[in-house]
């Protein structure tokens, strides 16, 4: 028997916003999909994970603070996700959680677009999760001139601990 049911699938914020919501349900009614997508407020990562496998939700959008907290809860990690060492979205596949960080995937695909080769330097501005999946992306592709810059010192430091980098 052939089942009717949307795939529903969520967005998991402190702050929830109703953007998403829009633009997907938009998307998802465009491309005549049978899913919903629905942004939750959340305080606890780990019960929102669990809720994931129980009521069959297929995937979930994961925003911060809970990007990195979330990897020790999922079955599986993507390789370049383990590399930024950040999620931001889960996709439950036969109830296994699998996690993803799509950023690096947009910033192979506009490195690409742009024709970034190993022999280019590249300068980021900012250091925060993106710029993250930026350098991995980078080093995807071989480069090995980067370097980057921001306001604060902070995520400099945990940047340098993880990433081949020069600063300015």
């Amino acid at each position: 028997m052939r089942d009717f049911s949307p795939k529903v699938f969520i967005s998991v914020s402190s702050n929830p916003g109703r953007f998403g919501e829009i633009v997907h349900n938009a998307g998802y009614r465009y491309h005549k999909l049978n899913y919903i997508y629905k942004a939750i407020k959340i305080k606890n990562i780990k019960s929102i994970i669990d809720s994931i496998k129980l009521l069959n939700i297929s995937g979930c959008s994961v925003s911060m603070p809970f990007k990195e907290e979330v990897v020790m809860y999922l079955d599986r990690i993507d390789h370049l996700a383990k590399k930024v060492g950040a999620i931001n979205t889960i996709l439950n596949k036969d109830g296994k959680l699998i996690g993803y960080n799509t950023d690096v995937y947009g910033a192979i695909n506009a490195l690409s677009l742009i024709k970034i080769k190993k022999t280019d330097t590249v300068f980021i501005i900012g250091a925060g999760g993106v710029a993250k999946a930026i350098i991995v992306a980078l080093n995807k592709i071989g480069v090995k001139k980067i370097f980057i810059t921001n306001r604060g010192s902070k995520k400099i430091k945990s940047i340098k601990k993880k990433f081949k980098c020069d600063f300015i």
